[in-house]
């Protein structure tokens, strides 16, 4: 499996599951067995991610071979929506809990472009370019009271974004080869950090 989300229920834990194939599988975590199977609409699933829609329910979004993202209700076992500009196959997906309370999903694609959506109103707020390769990876990190995006792209690139206004704040070289995952960390004394793994191995923080 290439992408996981873990989301909880009435019941308890669950996993989400996504392989180099055309569905997603939601395992029980406490009873390992697995409980519904989705997808087969796009292609192959590249990422997923779990998020919390306004009604309270949980939800899915998943970045797409076609290009699609799509939203699904795993307690129905159907897709609710599916959001697309015309761009390339989506290998990374993260939802975006602003300032405000509004939860946006960011996309980010082969062809190096992420895109912020509002998955309520199913509007693309904003289609922001710096990478020029894929982007893998993305992440949430807060600073100064604000949160921000975090894009990881195929030309070692890390990329900070301001979600709200749709723009770049800062590039940080990472790392030689590309940069393949990222994720946002938060320190005991209340600082952040971004810590990111590319091609090269090591680990950066």
């Amino acid at each position: 499996s290439w992408t996981l989300a873990v989301f909880a229920d009435a019941g308890g834990d669950i996993l989400i599951a996504s392989g180099v194939g055309p569905t997603i599988q939601i395992w029980h975590s406490r009873a390992g067995r697995r409980l519904v199977e989705l997808g087969g609409e796009g292609g192959p699933i590249h990422a997923v991610c779990a998020y919390t829609g306004p009604d309270g329910r949980a939800l899915l979004a998943t970045g797409e071979d076609d290009g699609m993202l799509r939203i699904w209700d795993p307690a129905e076992a159907r897709p609710v929506t599916g959001l697309e500009d015309g761009s390339s196959p989506q290998w990374s997906v993260v939802a975006v809990v602003m300032n405000d309370g509004r939860t946006l999903l960011a996309t980010g694609g082969s062809d190096g472009v992420v895109t912020l959506w509002d998955p309520t109103d199913g509007v693309l707020r904003h289609r922001l370019r710096g990478h020029s390769g894929p982007v893998w990876d993305m992440c949430t990190v807060e600073v100064d009271d604000r949160v921000l995006l975090v894009s990881a792209g195929n030309d070692g690139m890390l990329i900070l974004w301001d979600p709200a206004a749709g723009t770049r704040l800062r590039t940080i070289d990472a790392h030689v080869g590309g940069a393949w995952t990222v994720c946002g960390i938060t320190l005991a004394d209340g600082r952040s950090v971004l810590a990111s793994g590319g091609s090269e191995g090591p680990v950066r923080v």
